[in-house]
């Protein structure tokens, strides 16, 4: 579900998707977002009272959480867990490469960033990670990169799919980015951003099939499932699945 916050945008609750087995997920303790850096007070306010966030965790890479760190949540622990993996000096895993590649074809430069998230030993721990942070939490959970769509729509997919939850149900989860950032581009287009700067934008903050395809597509093919490799490549064993579900499912 889509929640309506000054200053986060692509923010969402999980809760209330059904499980495939018609179980449901608990409301108001699992949230994702976009990154925190403009939240207001009355945002953060609302996380810690409302919400109960007790655990934030923050998917981008060190330098972008430092760069624009996030907004303090009264009670709540900040875990830095960068998904992608650093990038080399040069060559398609470069940043320039990376560029040059959104410029050239931006389908195939997220397809191949979902595949990288999907295969990489970097990537792997750092979801691996993620599991360990849910796994610890006692409270509210929010996770966020910088849009809130692909780190952090892969945790999503994880953890969702640990829980039960279809590929149909998750990919519409999933999908539910592109209706959260309406607003956000009908206020740029509002405020008369060029067309240049809209289109730039919104190749950049909204979600495409053949992507999040390419992710799903690449676990299949090599592990089988996607429950089968967070349980084989992210370490997740059959106990902690059943407490996950314990724990978020009514």
């Amino acid at each position: 579900m889509i929640l309506d916050f000054e200053g986060i945008f692509n923010i969402r609750d999980v809760g209330g998707i059904c499980t495939a087995d018609g179980y449901r997920i608990k409301s108001g303790v699992l949230l994702r977002s976009g990154d925190l850096c403009r939240a207001t007070k009355r945002d953060t306010d609302r996380l810690a009272d409302e919400y109960g966030i007790k655990t934030v965790i923050d998917l981008r890479d060190v330098e972008e959480a430092e760069k624009n760190p996030d907004a303090v949540i009264r009670g709540a622990e900040n875990f830095v867990i960068p998904a992608l993996p650093p990038f080399n000096q040069s060559g398609d895993l470069s940043f320039e490469g990376l560029t040059k590649l959104f410029e050239k074809d931006p389908v195939k430069a997220y397809s191949d960033l979902y595949i990288r998230l999907a295969k990489n030993e970097h990537s792997q721990n750092a979801y691996r990670r993620f599991f360990a942070v849910v796994m610890a939490s006692s409270g509210g959970i929010l996770w966020h990169c910088r849009q809130g769509k692909d780190r952090t729509g892969v945790a999503a997919i994880l953890l969702l799919t640990s829980l039960g939850v279809s590929k149909d149900a998750i990919l519409d989860d999933y999908f539910e980015t592109n209706t959260a950032m309406e607003p956000v581009i009908n206020r740029m287009r509002e405020n008369n951003v060029s067309q240049s700067e809209l289109e730039a934008f919104k190749l950049h903050s909204i979600v495409m099939a053949p992507c999040i395809e390419a992710y799903f597509s690449t676990i299949e093919q090599e592990y089988t499932s996607v429950l089968q490799y967070i349980k084989t490549q992210l370490g997740v064993s059959e106990q902690d699945i059943i407490e996950l579900r314990r724990r978020y499912l009514v």
